[in-house]
């Protein structure tokens, strides 16, 4: 190949791809946000600790994980409960589970 037939193809790739990355404009008002899962997870172990201690070992299959914070355990959950010298407390095992990030942060009120 000569120089000239070099530059006259690669002038044509150019001008193709220029045309072919042209796109249509998307009014941002009519795209409804996206509200499914953010993260999923498989096979999670995820430890709560306060003061430094675990308080809580959670163990899932599968946690999926929203946007606003909030979890779903869809393939169940097993919970292990510590005292805060360590020692284990109590278990809780679930066929299925959910975390809403709104209600734990309430505080109760008198």
């Amino acid at each position: 190949m000569t120089t000239r037939t070099l530059t006259l193809l690669f002038a044509f790739v150019l001008a193709s791809l220029s045309i072919a990355c042209e796109r249509e404009a998307v009014n941002m008002d009519e795209v409804e946000p996206y509200e499914g899962p953010w993260l999923i997870s498989f096979n999670t172990i995820t430890y709560y600790s306060d003061s430094a201690k675990v308080r809580v070992k959670i163990t899932s299959d599968t946690q999926v994980q929203f946007e606003n914070g909030d979890a779903e355990y869809p393939d169940g959950l097993f919970l292990i409960f510590y005292e805060k010298d360590g020692t284990q407390s109590s278990t809780l095992r679930a066929n299925r589970g959910y975390f809403n990030k709104k209600d734990a942060t309430k505080t109760p009120r008198p």
